[in-house]
């Protein structure tokens, strides 16, 4: 064997084990490939859109109740609700609560209804304008939440920590139940059945956002994973001689490939790739049904919705196949070298 190739083959061995997230799994198996071909991966062609969609802001109701009639209101619980939405923490509520708000505005309406209709026609009437109008704008305001929420706009942006091989699939479960809640939530609001909404609910369900980076994680472990897959394959395209074993001569360097092939792509980088796959399959039919029709649906279904050109599950999947192919035709050439 040439020194050379004693030095890499030594090399595969006794190298440290490398970080678990995307960069550091595709970095070990890319190095290993660059140091074989001496040759270095190119940049990639394609650069991943970023999603940053503005906040929305709230719609003021077209019904108004006047001051003196919300003394009136006492009488049922809409009084409370509507006291504690006019003061000061109420003009400063995040988005979950605003929308928790027009809920239960809607909710708790017709039983205040049924108190005044007779002592107070005219609060009556105003009421029952404004919760025609709540009724209306209910999906709005939901979407608006979905939009607004400081925890779920933190979730569905790719930033720079990638999820780790390890442990990839932590607090799926969780976020797994909280995403169908609202998926329920959102179809009330779609059949006009108010009362199953439980608004109760709604916080902690957003809360598991808060407490689990999964999805953005995951987001970030899909653009990196795409990002560096592609540098391969421009790595592999540029070394076409690698393809192929030679009919008489030295294949040591084609067995070399076959050994960071089985040692670090297998296990490290499909890993990583299967690990992602199982996410977008758990979560994103749920994911891209909630933010449907949403601000926040562009980048929702670029990262989980399934393969074409425009998603980046369909260009990672034509990747991959390029990827597959070639080291077919390398095991093809040269017999059973995998």
């Amino acid at each position: 064997m040439k020194p050379a190739l004693i030095i890499i083959a030594l090399g595969l061995v006794t190298a440290c084990t490398p970080a678990q997230d995307a960069k550091g799994v595709w970095d070990n198996y890319m190095s290993r490939l660059e140091t074989v071909m001496d040759d270095s991966a190119p940049a990639p062609n394609y650069a991943v859109p970023l999603f940053q969609p503005p906040m929305l802001p709230e719609t003021d109701s077209s019904v108004s109740v006047g001051v003196l009639d919300l003394f009136k209101l006492d009488k049922c619980r809409l009084g409370t609700l509507v006291s504690e939405r006019n003061s000061t923490l109420g003009k400063v509520s995040t988005a979950s609560q605003q929308f928790i708000y027009h809920v239960r505005f809607i909710q708790l309406t017709p039983e205040c209804l049924s108190i005044l209709s007779d002592e107070s026609p005219e609060l009556t009437k105003s009421l029952n304008l404004a919760l025609v109008d709540k009724q209306q704008t209910a999906v709005s305001a939901f979407d608006r939440m979905l939009v607004n929420d400081a925890s779920l706009r933190q979730s569905l942006f790719a930033g720079s920590t990638s999820m780790q091989l390890d442990n990839a699939l932590a607090g799926i479960t969780e976020l797994e139940m909280a995403v169908k809640s609202l998926l329920q939530m959102k179809q009330a609001l779609d059949d006009g059945e108010f009362d199953r909404v439980d608004t109760e609910l709604v916080e902690s369900n957003l809360e598991q956002f808060y407490r689990h980076s999964l999805l953005q994680r995951y987001m970030a472990g899909s653009r990196d994973s795409l990002e560096a897959l592609e540098q391969v394959n421009l790595l592999l395209a540029a070394n076409p001689d690698f393809r192929e074993c030679a009919k008489r001569g030295n294949n040591r360097s084609r067995e070399i490939l076959a050994t960071v092939f089985r040692k670090y792509y297998l296990p490290g980088a499909q890993a990583y790739l299967s690990r992602l796959r199982q996410i977008q399959l758990r979560l994103g039919p749920d994911l891209i049904a909630l933010f449907k029709g949403t601000a926040m649906a562009e980048g929702v279904n670029f990262y989980f919705a399934e393969g074409d050109g425009n998603t980046l599950h369909g260009r990672m999947e034509t990747q991959i196949k390029q990827h597959v192919a070639w080291w077919q035709r390398l095991q093809d050439s040269c017999g059973n070298l995998f």
